[in-house]
């Protein structure tokens, strides 16, 4: 089989972790494989936290969280590097912003020959109002992508 050069999009949910699997498993089927993990954290813009009295929450606390979602994501993603540990070369990277533009633009700057990635992260409800980011990234990207229920 010929050099295979992936993004794997991950958001820690159960569909990223069987697309994980699944990249795995094509892998360790070739000789030549190198695997760039991505989670991406969504802006503040993104979160709405109310507090008890109905306000948005402080500055102060919006920081927290955002450094919270970092530090998950980091996690994540060494996570899931770690899964490709003896099959392919594998290495990650943190991004913030719109997840599917994200997505999308590292693998355009990659030169990735295919994105990987679960079918649904969000419950279905949030993907039908905010638009589903496989959906968006299959439609916008530039590259194949292979989609893991």
């Amino acid at each position: 089989m010929d050099k295979i050069k992936a993004l794997l999009a991950t958001d820690g949910s159960e569909s990223a972790e069987r697309a994980a699997d699944f990249l795995c498993t094509l892998a360790g089927s070739s000789s030549d494989c190198e695997v760039v993990v991505v989670h991406v954290v969504r802006p503040l813009t993104y979160w709405f936290v109310p507090s008890e009295t109905g306000m948005v929450a402080s500055g102060e606390i919006m920081a927290q969280l955002l450094d919270t979602a970092r530090e998950e994501g980091k996690a994540i993603v060494t996570r899931m590097v770690d899964k490709f540990a003896g099959k392919a070369k594998a290495r990650g990277l943190l991004a913030e912003g719109d997840p599917a533009l994200e997505i999308v633009q590292i693998a355009k700057d990659e030169q990735v020959g295919m994105i990987v990635m679960g079918s649904r992260g969000m419950s279905p409800i949030q993907g039908l109002l905010v638009g589903s980011i496989t959906n968006r990234v299959l439609h916008q990207g530039e590259c194949p992508v292979l989609v893991v229920p």
